[in-house]
């Protein structure tokens, strides 16, 4: 099983897990949560949201499910020492978590930092999820493998906006961000399928010279990958109706 580009660590011992076997367990009665509370808080609509005051463009939002030792489990639920599915070490313990809120202040949100909904099955999610601007997930990309020799990549969301409609939404109010530490740089399971990237233990001088983990692609590679995408669908779709 390949790892997205910038894996540098284990591939040896490369371990890829079906999260599609887990358990369809959620906790503490959270079966409606992502609908009745996300939903309520990110909609589609022309008025900008009365809150703002970024405090993280990255990290999951809350009741975003993750792939777990136990199912699926909404990320506010997880505490450190849990055990999480990742996509190439199997299951890997949290070593720290982080939480935030953003949009506190109730200022309008500019549009660069609304988060973007992901409709079901765009990234391997079987159900819509929200996502932060620069959070980095997995794409798979004949443009990817040409700049990288590795069809599978890192980006960050935002790049792939109005690809089959990613779309920004306007917060409407304050909202939870988690952000999941583990010993090493992981890609997880989220959204019920999709791959997204979480940030080990390592100093910020290990990131900044790719020391450890992943290492996402530039920003004009990232959107030279979304652009191929865009244009692959437009072909697909230009092939079918003839």
């Amino acid at each position: 099983c390949a790892a997205p580009h910038g894996h540098v660590k284990h591939v040896e011992n490369a371990t890829c897990q079906s999260a599609a076997t887990l358990p369809k367990r959620h906790g503490h009665g959270d079966e409606h949560m992502f609908d009745t509370i996300t939903e309520h808080l990110f909609e589609d609509g022309s008025e900008m949201a009365e809150a703002c005051g970024i405090m993280r463009r990255s990290g999951l939002l809350h009741s975003t499910r993750v792939a777990t030792r136990f199912g699926w489990r909404p990320v506010q639920q997880l505490v450190a020492g849990e055990e999480v599915l990742t996509f190439d070490h199997g299951f890997q313990r949290i070593t720290a978590i982080e939480h935030a809120i953003n949009w506190p202040d109730h200022k309008t949100c500019p549009e660069h930092a609304a988060p973007l909904m992901v409709p079901a099955g765009v990234l391997g999610n079987s159900e819509k999820i929200w996502m932060l601007p620069a959070q980095l997930v997995v794409v798979e990309s004949d443009m990817a493998e040409i700049l990288t020799g590795d069809p599978f990549a890192l980006v960050p969301v935002d790049v792939l906006e109005g690809w089959k409609g990613i779309t920004r939404v306007a917060p409407r109010a304050p909202h939870l961000v988690v952000v999941l530490h583990f010993e090493e740089d992981e890609v997880i399971y989220a959204g019920d399928g999709a791959l997204l990237h979480s940030q080990g233990q390592g100093t910020m001088l290990d990131h900044l010279f790719g020391d450890v983990g992943y290492t996402p692609l530039e920003r004009h590679q990232a959107k030279m990958v979304a652009d191929d995408l865009r244009a692959q669908d437009a072909l697909a779709s230009a092939t079918y109706e003839f």
